[in-house]
């Protein structure tokens, strides 16, 4: 009997040491290695949405999209965990439109989605708001608030979606969605 009560409790302080290690990855903004963490115990985790999220939202900051919708299609039991599954489909829409659009030509100036803090809606908003659609190999938008900050999107050959930000003509952040 008190094996089964040591086991039991290791196997609660393993499931909480991920979660917990899996949280403070999160908080120092080591996104992908918080992704990566989430990834490799998220069957463990099926249930659990609070490690869900912070699982999604590590990904969705690390840039790796392609990892939503699992979580996407979990975060359901709560209020919050179904805004949380709206935010993320909504931003995995848009690039997804994105790519259709910049790719195939496909124009999204009719289509009108939610919008988001996030960077990926905030170049869909300006792209999709363009008069005419040309196949080029990268756009550039000026943010109206500031106009030092120029926002570079392009697809590379392997479709990924990239957006760097540049202050001043510097680079200062690239993003790179999977």
């Amino acid at each position: 009997m008190k094996h089964l009560i040591w086991i039991f409790l290791s196997s609660c302080y393993i499931y909480a040491g991920t979660s917990l290690q899996m949280y403070n990855l999160y908080n120092s903004h080591k996104y992908l290695q918080a992704c990566n963490l989430g990834l490799s115990k998220l069957y463990e985790h099926r249930n659990d949405e609070n490690y869900i999220s912070i699982y999604a939202f590590s990904c969705l900051n690390a840039g790796r999209l392609d990892r939503l919708s699992y979580p996407i299609a979990r975060l359901k039991d709560t209020a919050s965990s179904r805004a949380n599954a709206v935010y993320l489909s909504v931003i995995v829409m848009q690039e997804k439109l994105l790519l259709h659009s910049m790719l195939d030509g496909y124009k999204i100036d009719h289509l009108k989605l939610p919008t988001t803090n996030y960077i990926l809606s905030k170049i869909f908003n300006w792209y999709s708001s363009l008069k005419h659609y040309h196949k080029v190999p990268l756009y550039l938008f000026t943010d109206p608030h500031d106009k030092h900050t120029i926002y570079k999107v392009y697809v590379t050959t392997s479709k990924q979606l990239i957006v760097e930000v540049l202050h001043n003509l510097t680079i200062k952040h690239k993003y790179i969605f999977d």
